[in-house]
This record gives structure tokens, sequence and C-alpha cells, in this order.
């Protein structure tokens, strides 16, 4: 048990150190990622949920990817970074002499009773101890935030409703659906919303049931095309990396983008397949933020508020009627993919070729005590230049 604690421990600093890194290479990327959203920002909204996905994408990469033609390979013709596998090697190699001192002290005075060499504690167990609290804490909360969202969708009465119905069946063809829709209300949530992977579920509040059958086509149409992306479980996988960086502002900030991005698509979606006007569809989105920021006893709804220049901006950009070919998607992420082979390789190819050779030459040597005892002796290349 010992044993097993102390690897733990000593493995803390490698945990650290990667989410470390991970964050600095994310607040590199940032200002270039900035810059493409600022430039596409006109374009379709596609441009900024790839540009800002790769900042997410550059977060769960390996510290040592590196590539020959790259925007780092470039940087290292002309000014040298030390950062990556040549600082982390350093640093580790540095923590293991470390700790092996007090082990080998103790062997060349014959008191060495097989124990473990005591660790040493560094600032990156103490940086790792408070990110485990924080991240248990919200990864609780988020968790608990889901099981309320499942038990409300457990406890809505289904809707059969056959005009609801033709409308989903409707947009199940139009968007080549195979998998059953279920609609379901109650009057817990106020905001509409898509619930599962393999047997989704549309929530719809009781607010929004009525003679309203303009708004409800638009919403229900609207969330089978997140269906239709699977966005269910992209969002479980970009709130999960959120919470692992939760300290850094990049990753919040390319959170927000990509949540307005992603709602703009299904809009583009929807009215793509000109069953539904614009001035319907705009109506049904004002209509329904209206519910979410009031609700039937004007409560108001701080985090709904904070967002209302991307309201504006998504209302503006249902209005420009603009048609959008079904290729379009393809070409901008193809383009998106060749721009991170080229940006998010951040590592030294230098030094990550240092650290192969490094770790191709290691040897095994015979224990001490097996040397002083002469059952071993000293290989022969151990004093070769």
């Amino acid at each position: 048990m010992e044993q097993i604690l102390t690897e733990i421990i000593n493995s803390v600093p490698e945990i650290s150190l990667f989410i470390l890194t991970q964050t600095f290479y994310s607040i590199l990327l940032f200002p270039f990622l900035w810059g493409l959203s600022f430039l596409f920002r006109r374009g379709l909204p596609y441009w900024q949920y790839g540009i800002w996905a790769l900042l997410f994408v550059r977060l769960v990469l390996p510290l040592d990817m590196s590539f020959p033609i790259s925007a780092r390979a470039v940087l290292d013709n002309f000014y040298s970074m030390d950062t990556s596998v040549c600082t982390r090697s350093l640093l580790c190699s540095e923590n293991e002499r470390s700790a092996d001192e007090p082990e080998l002290m103790n062997r060349e005075a014959g008191n060495y009773d097989g124990r473990y060499a005591p660790v040493k504690l560094t600032w990156l167990h103490l940086f790792f101890l408070l990110w485990f609290l924080c991240v248990t804490g919200l990864l609780t909360v988020s968790a608990r935030r889901m099981l309320r969202y499942r038990h409300v969708v457990r406890e809505a009465g289904q809707l059969n409703d056959p005009d609801l119905t033709q409308i989903a069946e409707l947009w199940r063809g139009r968007f080549k659906i195979r998998r059953n829709i279920m609609l379901v209300s109650s009057d817990k949530i106020l905001s509409p919303f898509s619930y599962g992977l393999f047997r989704p579920v549309i929530y719809i509040p009781e607010a929004l049931l009525g003679n309203r059958e303009g708004v409800l086509h638009s919403v229900i149409s609207h969330e089978i095309a997140h269906i239709r992306r699977l966005d269910d479980i992209w969002i479980k996988i970009q709130n999960i990396i959120r919470i692992f960086y939760f300290f850094n502002p990049a990753v919040f900030y390319a959170g927000r983008q990509i949540a307005y991005a992603r709602e703009c698509i299904c809009d583009q979606l929807v009215l793509r397949e000109d069953v539904i006007s614009p001035r319907d569809y705009g109506n049904a989105l004002i209509m329904v933020i209206q519910l979410d920021m009031f609700g039937n006893n004007d409560f108001f709804n701080a985090a709904a508020f904070s967002s209302i220049d991307n309201i504006k901006s998504r209302i503006r950009e249902i209005c420009r009627k603009r048609k959008i070919s079904r290729y379009a998607p393809f070409l901008i992420y193809a383009i998106l993919l060749l721009t991170g082979f080229f940006i998010l390789p951040l590592a030294s190819q230098n030094c990550a070729s240092e650290a192969d050779t490094i770790v191709i030459q290691e040897q095994t040597y015979p224990d001490f005590d097996q040397i002083r005892s002469g059952s071993c002796p000293l290989p022969s290349d151990l004093f070769d230049k």
C-alpha cells in the first residue's frame, strides 16, 4: 500500500506539469485564434465553431506532439522556446535526483532496509491538491445539474398531440434521423431543450403549449437540429474540459463562443430547409428568450441577460436569409483541420528528438547490493565515453 501511495505521489508533478503546460499552450494560441475569429466574424457560424474548437482539441493532445512542418518548427528556426519535453524532462530529472539522494546515502552507509525513500513535496503537489479539490467540487455540481435535468425529463408527461407528433416526424425525415424522438412537457424548467443520445427527448415548457403552433414548430425543429448534430454528447465533453481547466480564461471564452456558434448552426440548419420563414423563426426565438428571462412570475435570469449581445447577433443572422451550401461545412472543417495540423503541435522538434534518443539509449543496470556482493559485475560500457 505504501508503494502504491508513493507511486501516486510521484506521478503528481507530471500531472501538474501537463495541466500547466496545456494552459500555457492554450493562452499562446488564443491571440491567433481570436484573430481568425475576428477575420471570419461575418462568415458562417461553422468558422467560429471550428476555430474555437481547436483550442479545446489542443488541451487533450500530448505535450510532446510535434511535426516537421508546423508553426513551432518555423519558430524554432528563429527563436527557441525551452518548454514542453525539454523543460518537463529537466524538472522531472531534478525531482528524481532529489528523491534518490537519501536512498543512495543509506545504501552506501549500509543502512538501506528496502523501503522507499521519503517523497519530497513541492509546489506542484500543492497545485495538484487545490486543482483536485476544485475539480471534484465542480464535477459534483455538474453531475447534480445533469441528474436534475434527467429527473425533470423522466417526471414530465409525454405529449401525444398529433399535430406536434407530425411536426417532429417531419423534421426527423428532413434531417434523416432514424432514432425515435419523444416529446415531453412540464412546468419545472422554462427553457426547451433536448436530452439523450440514443433515445432523444425534447422537453417543451408548459408555458409554450396552447395556440402557438408557429412557436412550437420552430422550437421542435431547432431541438431536432441539436439531436442531428449529436450536441448532447459534445456539450458534455466540452463541459468536462472546461471543468478540468476552470482557471483558464481562454477556455472560458472559447466555450462561450462555441455555445453561441452551436445555436447559430442549428438556426441555419432549420432555415435552410425553407419550411419556416425567418420572421416566424425569429419571433419564436424572442418568445422563448422572454419566457426564459422573466417566466410567468417576471423572474429575471441574469445568466440569460448577460448574453443579450449574442441574442441580437443571432437574430440579425436569422434575418440575413442567406443560402448555405450543404458542402460548405465540410470545406470549412477541412480547412480548419489543416490549420490545426500546423498550429496545434507546439512541442519543439529538436527537443522531442532528444527525448526519444534518451529513451532509446536508456539501459538497465544492476542493483547496488548486487554489485557490492560481487554477484553482478559492473557493465563494461558504464565508464566509456
